[in-house]
């Protein structure tokens, strides 16, 4: 398996990718399995806070659940 996605972007790295006006990222576990960037909404990746900062969470909520969740990607490289 390659470390890089067709698009020349690392795979182990969050892509921001936006698609009829929603905001798709891809998780980078899922991307590496995959051997492209998977890309699902933004909002479902959830939140976290970290030094008073809001951020978003990298891995998808199925990855970080070890796969308990299953989400429909909505688009790959």
């Amino acid at each position: 398996m390659t470390d890089q996605c067709s698009c020349g972007q690392p795979l182990n790295h969050s892509v921001v990718f936006h698609q009829n006006g929603q905001k798709l990222k891809s998780c980078p576990n899922c991307s590496e399995q995959a051997g492209v960037h998977v890309f699902y909404r933004a909002g479902e990746f959830g939140f976290r806070r970290m030094a008073g900062v809001t951020r978003i969470q990298s891995w998808c909520r199925g990855c970080r659940a070890k796969h308990r969740y299953r989400l429909d990607a909505l688009h790959t490289c």
